[in-house]
């Protein structure tokens, strides 16, 4: 009888719900597009959610979780939404189990740097299409645990310059020292169009200041859309797009790399030798878990790519391994992060065509499977001087992972529902309190707010031809478009 009650309340609340929370929300704005959402929406796992970033920003996994916030929509506005994925229990690639989580407060961003330091998402930087980029010393947190977004002061540190507003950077976290290193990117600043940089500065996630740095050596040239990789305080740039003083883009190689030693503050240029992938840039690399090779997938060298090269760094050499399944279709600015054994791709666009899905590579087999598989390794000290590569708990990764938390504690399962069966009463009088709170916000927000209140700055179009800008609509032609505005697609 009491779970008949129970459910019988719970049929009530979301039908009485469902209409309410639905008109009485206000209009969000998100991937450049106006929609009434539902009050409900963030409270519960939609099987039939998906996931329509198509140029995804920060991605990361935490304590068995993937986590996907903002990026660049169809209509190639830049957008706050973010979701979830569980890692917990397998799904088919083609319905991965997209949760769309509360991000109200964060900025609708895309090409901005992220990591994970002690179970905690990490967000700086990158570019909003719709209004004025962020500062570059904005950092936006986000809590699992709690389900809390922060937004903490942050600070220069004496003698130093504030860092320029970028986009399109990168970083690595040195997780034993807390120093997470930018590199790279395009100069945004004061609305500056797309100008290359090879600036490196610090960020002390103790101390929350942020410093230069003037390392020994010859940097790299200034460069975006490029990939970097921390390996035993050795810090690998990828690939990426540099622009010469004629305006000619150059697609920078993979036979020499350069790598900056965070200990010896210096940079250095390394030969490499082997299978030696075509030069790119928008490609993503993902450190295997071994912890000492770097897999590079996708990107773009004139035309897009799927394939897949590894790079061993005890030797520097590369290899090309032969896979089997169905490889994904070639693409550009996509997404990848190392779960285990199993690398995950998402998103993405190839010419004017955008791709919204969702792949999986099994790195033991090389093998394009159809599904994720929850892996149980123990966790791996191969490489203890590396901690990004040591992994824990039923699923592993190569990003900066936690202890895992207690599945019986609701506070430690962000993906977990909430209530049980002693909140039935209490369920029933939040019934009421919401019905009325909504009704009141839906006669309030339908005559104070609609669309035509809201900010809508076009997108500016680029001066050169070869970029053509339409509403819903991007073409692009790889080889010959000089970027000078940051309001064009990827690299």
């Amino acid at each position: 009888m009491h779970v008949l009650l129970e459910k019988s309340v719970s049929v009530f609340l979301l039908a009485s719900f469902a209409v309410v929370a639905s008109a009485a929300a206000p209009p969000g704005l998100i991937y450049g597009r106006y929609y009434r959402h539902s009050l409900l929406e963030p409270l519960f796992l939609n099987p039939f959610l998906t996931c329509v970033i198509s140029l995804p920003d920060s991605t990361a996994v935490i304590n068995s979780v993937l986590y996907f916030l903002g990026g660049q929509g169809p209509d190639g506005n830049s957008s706050a939404a973010f979701y979830a994925v569980d890692l917990t229990a397998p799904f088919p690639a083609a319905s991965p189990p997209w949760k769309l989580l509360d991000s109200n407060a964060v900025t609708p961003a895309d090409s901005a740097a992220s990591f994970v330091h002690n179970g905690t998402f990490w967000r700086q930087g990158g570019l909003n299409r719709r209004a004025i980029s962020p500062p570059p010393q904005r950092l936006e947190l986000y809590n699992p645990t709690t389900s809390a977004w922060s937004f903490p002061t942050v600070g220069i540190q004496a003698g130093s310059k504030t860092p320029l507003q970028s986009c399109d950077h990168s970083v690595v976290l040195n997780e034993p020292t807390g120093i997470a290193y930018f590199f790279g990117g395009q100069n945004v600043t004061g609305g500056a169009g797309g100008i290359e940089l090879n600036v490196l500065y610090t960020l002390d996630t103790n101390t929350l200041l942020f410093a230069d740095v003037n390392p020994t050596g010859t940097p790299p040239p200034p460069v975006s859309y490029h990939q970097a990789i921390l390996i035993d305080g050795n810090m690998y740039v990828l690939g990426g797009k540099s622009t010469a003083s004629n305006g000619t883009i150059i697609r920078n190689a993979f036979d020499q790399i350069s790598v900056y030693n965070t200990l010896l503050n210096s940079w250095s240029v390394i030969n490499t030798t082997g299978q030696i992938p075509t030069p790119r840039s928008s490609h993503t690399a993902v450190l295997l878990p071994n912890g000492i090779s770097i897999l590079v997938f996708g990107g773009n060298s004139a035309t897009a790519n799927n394939d897949i090269y590894v790079l061993h760094t005890t030797n520097m050499t590369w290899s090309a391994p032969t896979f089997s399944g169905t490889a994904p279709v070639p693409r550009i600015g996509h997404s990848a992060v190392m779960v285990g054994t199993q690398m995950l791709v998402m998103m993405g666009y190839i010419d004017a065509n955008y791709v919204s899905d969702f792949h999986v590579l099994d790195t033991d087999k090389w093998e394009w499977t159809t599904g994720f598989t929850p892996t149980n390794v123990r966790a791996n000290a191969s490489n203890p001087s590396n901690p990004s590569s040591l992994t824990f708990g039923t699923v592993t990764t190569t990003a900066i992972v936690t202890a895992q938390p207690n599945p019986s504690s609701p506070s430690s399962n962000p993906l977990a529902p909430v209530g049980g069966p002693g909140g039935v009463a209490a369920m029933v009088l939040g019934a009421i309190i919401l019905v009325i709170i909504g009704v009141t916000l839906c006669r309030r927000y339908r005559r104070a707010i609609t669309p035509d209140s809201q900010p809508n700055v076009p997108l500016k179009p680029d001066a050169k031809p070869d970029i053509v800008l339409l509403p819903m609509i991007m073409v692009y032609k790889p080889d010959e478009v000089v970027i000078k505005n940051p309001d064009v697609v990827r690299q």
